[in-house]
């Protein structure tokens, strides 16, 4: 096995069976959210591997994400549902696609395409490449044959790749918590050292410009040899012929 997604595909297909809910769907989204190679935070720590907010069967917890509201992109709090186990996550997620308003926009698909866009049009997400980009993952990862239903056509996105990152976390909601604490974190520890470094840097040199016996010498000769030039300076004058 060699993603870690991998493991819950005869799950996801037993669930295909009843819902109609293509596979290579599931794990489009499940990628886009929590990550190719290895899964996010979110679904690590919580067994959340959707993104999905809400309350979950461990509850609920409160984290920053970031949305696109009015074709702006801000960041907010919001309530990610915690999951006993993942298999709970993808049965919310299962159950969560079967309600009516998602059923009105998936019932007749005869597409993956046309799942996928019928999710994102249900309100699944606000991003506005989202469709495109779980496409993209089932493209990359040829997800499609793991699909029961056979008969259901995809059209590729054009450009290939993209979607999710493959090395780790993703675009979803999940990976963007993680790589914008991560950022700041960063950010804060570099801005940490640089103020460092310059304090370190002036009291240095201030030490050194104050206590470094050389200098003081070299000052207090400068300043003796001053005085002594005036005082020869005085002596001629006081000698010359008037």
């Amino acid at each position: 096995m060699t993603n870690w997604w991998e493991q819950y595909v005869p799950y996801i297909q037993s669930l295909e069976k009843k819902t109609g809910i293509p596979t290579s769907v599931v794990l489009g989204q499940m990628i886009q959210e929590s990550g190719a190679k290895s899964p996010s935070g979110l679904a690590t720590t919580n067994n959340n591997l959707f993104g999905m907010k809400g309350v979950g069967t461990k509850g609920t917890g409160s984290f920053s994400t970031t949305e696109v509201i009015n074709g702006k992109t801000v960041h907010v709090m919001s309530g990610f549902a915690n999951y006993n186990t993942p298999l709970d996550s993808i049965n919310a997620y299962e159950n969560l696609l079967m309600k009516p308003n998602y059923a009105k926009n998936l019932t007749g698909a005869t597409s993956v395409n046309a799942f996928v866009q019928g999710i994102k049009n249900s309100g699944y997400a606000t991003d506005t490449n989202y469709v495109n980009n779980v496409l993209r993952n089932i493209g990359n990862f040829d997800l499609n044959k793991y699909n029961v239903n056979k008969n259901l056509s995809f059209t590729p996105v054009a450009g290939g790749l993209g979607g999710a990152d493959t090395s780790s976390g993703g675009i979803g909601i999940a990976s963007t918590i993680t790589d914008f604490m991560k950022t700041v974190e960063e950010n804060f520890l570099k801005f940490g050292i640089y103020i460092l470094l310059f304090l370190v840097f002036i009291f240095f040199g201030f030490q050194a410009i104050n206590s470094v016996p050389a200098i003081k010498q070299t000052t207090g000769a400068v300043k003796r040899t001053g005085r002594k030039v005036k005082q020869t300076a005085k002596t001629v004058v006081k000698v010359m012929p008037k």
